[in-house]
């Protein structure tokens, strides 16, 4: 990786953070938050691949 590319993916990566911080500061949503519901969302978009015994040990969830 040339060190323009470097730069530019270090400028991403900053720049993305940084839109990150502002819209959960205009939004009132917290980092903490945001994680919970995006693991939420993960895990119900991949409850397809639990077997029943795997199903049965979360019984405490509503899967």
């Amino acid at each position: 990786m040339t060190e323009t590319e470097k730069k530019f993916k270090e400028d991403v990566k900053k720049q993305t953070n940084e839109l990150l911080v502002l819209l959960l500061k205009k939004t009132g949503v917290k980092k903490h938050d945001l994680y919970e519901m995006i693991t939420r969302e993960f895990i119900k978009e991949n409850l397809y691949l639990l077997t029943p015994a795997e199903r049965k040990h979360f019984n405490s969830l509503a899967l």
